[in-house]
């Protein structure tokens, strides 16, 4: 536990000057069975030392709702949300809301120590419907919703099928719906070089790259040539529907967990396209069976001689039941697809607003592709690689992660219960001069040395539950960049697109903010 790191403080020191988090109750490395009264007794000296919880800072609290006015005050903004809780209240803030107590951290010491307190199964704040969803359809639970053994058992499995030396086989593939992209924007820009439809167009990239990784078929959804079938449409709707009902389930009157109220059908609905259209896939790729349908055109099948995602999951040897990797298949489209769609935009209209940056990265890649690089050594390039961590800095898919302990823990001289929700901030801090030198600066070079605080900007969380799709999101990002920068001239004639949150933080983009795509001279495929 986090609590040996610090055992030989001394006690009689403030407690309040150390920014930790440690374990009240399991201060020394022997079990909680075998303890003395008498380290009971120092346990009991040392929480006496402690502020209670009810004195940390917190916004006015009414019967019954709690500080959901708070929460409300900015709809479907959780980032503005997230700096006016930190600006009025400072670097820690108690919620209380429907009788559920959260705790926001914005220092990222704090952080730091939270998900580094070790545990066998770190527990994080489920989302409920989702939770609610799969019980209630009798489906298991997932790597997002579940706990414990059955979260380690998932987590194994998953972590061995994106390992980078098996992300990387699947470059080829991502590379070729890249190329698919690029064809769509040439087809799709107008005689000034405007893409009216830029987020619908970064969806489907999104949607086909994963699924070519999961399933190895190609769903044609940046083939202007080929018609896509209904249950893409569906998929693609269902997956927006979901993330954005999601939201407005958990920000509101929770009256869902009692009645079948309209938000709840809507949101079961999307989830329900989504199971059956991803059992629907699977079934006519062969996964599981190795039969594929004869519906299909043969020639959406890929015969690379790679393994499809799921497929090295049937064979692993922690096996899944069927159920089990279906709700996988759906955790990754529902996940992936958002996550890099959201990421990638962001990531555009940055470097769209800064042709040095732009300009620096087309010469880098052009010159490692005059030495005959590969794409998945094009794909790593760390100049790259730091543009694409910049954006998540500046705009990360998650303005927050979460955890929570069933032991108690103190954190900057407060007790915190047990099993409180603790909302570890990524938008402030990340965003914060004092952590980053012209925070608000797009500056991908920052992240060479790395000499800022390496929990202040964590879109995909850390430790043994941080966001286990997060080495396939970044490749698929990276290789969309990639070509999308050796072919193109990126413009943005208006401001950074506005940002709302569905769960996930999303640029909405209107006519004044739409992305111009220049070709290049020299086209690169």
């Amino acid at each position: 536990m986090l609590a040996t790191k610090f055992s030989t403080l001394k006690l009689n020191k403030s407690l309040s000057n150390y920014l930790f988090a440690f374990p009240l109750r399991q201060q020394f490395k022997i079990s909680f069975s075998s303890q003395t009264q008498t380290i009971q007794q120092q346990h009991e000296k040392q929480e006496k030392q402690l502020k209670p919880f009810s004195s940390i800072p917190s916004p006015p609290s009414f019967w019954l709702i709690g500080q959901l006015p708070t929460v409300l005050k900015f709809p479907n903004q959780q980032q503005k949300q997230q700096e006016f809780i930190f600006e009025k209240y400072g670097e820690i803030v108690r919620l209380q809301l429907f009788g559920q107590d959260y705790v926001y951290l914005f220092d990222p010491s704090d952080i730091a120590d939270i998900f580094r307190t070790n545990s066998k199964y770190p527990r994080r704040t489920i989302i409920e419907p989702w939770t609610m969803y799969r019980k209630e359809r009798n489906l298991p639970l997932g790597i997002v919703s579940s706990h414990g053994e059955d979260w380690r058992r998932h987590r194994q499995v998953l972590n061995k099928m994106l390992l980078p030396p098996v992300i990387e086989t699947y470059v080829p593939r991502v590379s070729q719906v890249a190329q698919e992209f690029v064809q769509t924007i040439k087809n799709s820009i107008n005689k000034d070089y405007k893409l009216e439809q830029t987020k619908d167009i970064i969806f489907n990239y999104s949607t086909e790259a994963v699924l070519r990784v999961l399933i190895g078929r190609k769903l044609n959804l940046l083939n202007t040539n080929k018609k896509r079938s209904d249950d893409m449409d569906i998929l693609i709707k269902s997956v927006v529907k979901m993330f954005e009902t999601t939201e407005k389930m958990i920000f509101s009157l929770q009256l869902w967990r009692y009645f079948n109220t309209p938000l709840k059908k809507q949101n079961f609905a999307a989830t329900d396209n989504i199971f059956k259209v991803a059992s629907k896939l699977m079934q006519e790729s062969g996964i599981g069976t190795g039969i594929k349908s004869s519906e299909i055109d043969p020639n959406d099948f890929i015969n690379d001689g790679i393994e499809n995602f799921l497929e090295h999951i049937i064979h692993s040897e922690d096996k899944l039941s069927n159920e089990e990797i279906k709700a996988a298949c759906v955790d990754m489209i529902g996940a992936g697809v958002d996550t890099t769609t959201n990421a990638l935009m962001s990531t555009l209209y940055h470097i769209a607003q800064e042709s040095e940056i732009q300009e620096k990265l087309y010469n880098e890649l052009m010159e490692l592709v005059k030495q005959g690089k590969s794409d998945a050594e094009l794909e790593s390039h760390p100049f790259l690689k730091n543009i694409v961590t910049e954006s998540l800095r500046l705009n990360p898919i998650v303005a927050l992660n979460s955890r929570f302990f069933d032991f108690d823990i103190a954190i900057k001289g407060y007790h915190i219960p047990a099993n409180t929700y603790l909302v570890l901030a990524n938008w402030v801090p990340g965003r914060s001069e004092k952590y980053f030198k012209d925070a608000l600066k797009f500056n991908p070079d920052r992240h060479v040395n790395k000499q800022h605080h390496p929990f202040a900007a964590l879109t995909f969380g850390s430790g043994a539950r941080s966001c286990v799709g997060k080495r396939l999101a970044l490749m698929e990002i990276q290789t969309a960049l990639m070509y999308l920068v050796l072919n193109f001239k990126i413009e943005n004639k208006g401001n950074f697109p506005n940002i709302i949150s569905k769960m996930l933080l999303s640029p909405i983009i209107d006519d004044s903010t739409k992305l111009y795509f220049y070709p290049r001279q020299n086209q690169f495929n």
